[in-house]
């Protein structure tokens, strides 16, 4: 008898086990995602908004809903000039930053936005990420900001929108021109008179004809803008790029990731992204722009060597000193990402579609 009890007892345990078991998994939670705040200070339908959103977009998708990025639009969270110090205190997990505002946080990232050093973003964003990867001191003062360069987004070649047509450096001389970063300084030693305006006034500023163009801008980041609307003439200058755009991380929070979701993350092809969707806006803004009757060209040879001649070698000359007064290797970087560049640009996607649009 006491046998009979101690099996049914024994049965009666091994049944609660294999329920509590069984119920266990049935009711148990799926893991959570990875969530992380992303300031953006553009918006969604710029072009530069628009990458971000389709890397990040790609990041979900390939871990299976794992990551998960929260956008905050317009300056919501952190505006541009924010941006890097504002990540790498925890303020946002990540988000774009637009490098001329923050000359005193990355000094030595500043030579990716030296003027005529590149027209094409694919050539930057290539030449920065290897240099980033090899050259000490510049991802030194990512790291002392707390904050890592994931990939750099799609900022094409600097224009120039005016109310009158511009065929050679005399005709600039004594207009008011909207600039910033280092085109302040170039537009100063080619004759104009520089004006530091925010992007967000700028609209404005041109309509009220407080000033009587722009630079420091891009076809495709104007033209949905509206900018273009108050200028008769847009110019391809010839000198190059005005800025880089890097989306960045804070290092703690990438450090805290499991290892195989950052590898899935660096595994994507940011530059694809970036290069297919900034083309396109380009493209698509060329066209607006024809459409509401703005004349385009571009300067001839003989007039751009001697833009880039009397703007550009000083503007160079000028930031390597600044740097080497404050110890900073500066013309080692400048030399190393020259170098990278001419090898990069050989194989270049990258195509002008205003250079296209003249066919000159």
């Amino acid at each position: 008898m006491k046998k009979i009890v101690l099996l049914l007892l024994s049965g009666l345990v091994i049944t609660s086990i294999l329920i509590g078991s069984f119920g266990c998994t049935q009711t148990s939670t799926p893991t959570q995602p990875i969530t992380l705040d992303f300031a953006h200070p553009s918006t969604p339908t710029g072009s530069v908004g628009q990458i971000d959103k389709a890397f990040w977009d790609e990041v979900e998708r390939v871990t299976e809903g794992r990551v998960v990025a929260n956008f905050h639009w317009a300056g919501a969270l952190l505006k541009y000039k924010e941006l890097i110090t504002g990540v790498g205190e925890g303020t946002a997990q990540a988000g774009f930053s637009v490098l001329f505002y923050a000359p005193a946080e990355l000094p030595l990232t500043q030579v990716i936005g030296l003027p005529g050093l590149t027209d094409a973003p694919d050539v930057q964003g290539r030449a920065f990420m290897e240099l980033y990867d090899t050259f000490a001191p510049l991802q030194e003062e990512w790291t002392r900001n707390n904050v890592k360069p994931l990939y750099t987004s799609f900022i094409g070649p600097a224009i120039l929108g005016t109310k009158k047509e511009i065929k050679s450096m005399e005709d600039l001389a004594g207009l008011r021109i909207r600039a910033g970063g280092a085109f302040i300084d170039v537009m100063t030693k080619l004759g104009a008179t520089p004006t530091s305006i925010p992007g967000g006034e700028t609209y404005d500023a041109l309509a009220k004809g407080i000033v009587d163009g722009f630079t420091g801008a891009t076809i495709g980041g104007i033209v949905p803008r509206g900018w273009h609307e108050h200028v008769s003439y847009i110019l391809n200058p010839g000198l190059g790029l005005y800025t880089g755009g890097v989306t960045a991380i804070n290092l703690d929070f990438w450090d805290s990731l499991p290892a195989d979701i950052q590898r899935t993350i660096m595994d994507i092809d940011a530059l694809s992204i970036a290069n297919e969707i900034g083309l396109k806006v380009e493209v698509e803004s060329v066209a607006k722009a024809i459409e509401d009757g703005v004349k385009l060209d571009v300067l001839t040879a003989q007039e751009k060597a001697r833009w880039q001649e009397q703007g550009l070698k000083p503007v160079w000359d000028g930031w390597v000193k600044e740097m080497e007064e404050k110890g900073l290797p500066g013309s080692e970087i400048l030399e190393l990402y020259r170098a990278l560049v001419k090898e990069y640009e050989s194989d270049s996607l990258y195509q002008d579609p205003i250079k296209a649009a003249v066919g000159k």
